[in-house]
């Protein structure tokens, strides 16, 4: 089963990815002066330190999202979002991202 949902979030992820690259791609092509941008707070359920810096790093890969820092005793990620806009679809996608590694794990 933890195969299962491996490959579900390889395939997942990928998607994503492709998906946030043509909306970066394209505020690039808008022309945004990139004023839209904000640091948000992600509270995360993963304890385990590897599956942490997985997450961590995966979140830097989407584009439009990079993780600045762990705090609160390594439960809190702050991120930052090219578009404030994106905060909710963002928080959808990394909360299904974590669940996927819990069941993978």
């Amino acid at each position: 089963m933890k195969l299962y949902y491996l490959t579900y979030l390889f395939f997942y992820f990928g998607l994503k990815i492709m998906q946030s690259g043509w909306m970066v791609a394209w505020q690039v092509i808008k022309g945004s002066d990139g004023n839209n941008g904000t640091v948000i707070e992600y509270h995360t359920r993963i304890k385990r330190s590897w599956l942490l810096v997985l997450f961590f790093n995966l979140i830097s890969m989407t584009p439009g999202a990079l993780s600045l820092d762990l705090i609160k005793d390594d439960t809190v990620i702050e991120v930052h979002l090219l578009d404030v806009g994106e905060k909710e679809n963002f928080l959808k996608i990394v909360a299904k991202i974590e669940s996927l590694i819990l069941k993978a794990a």
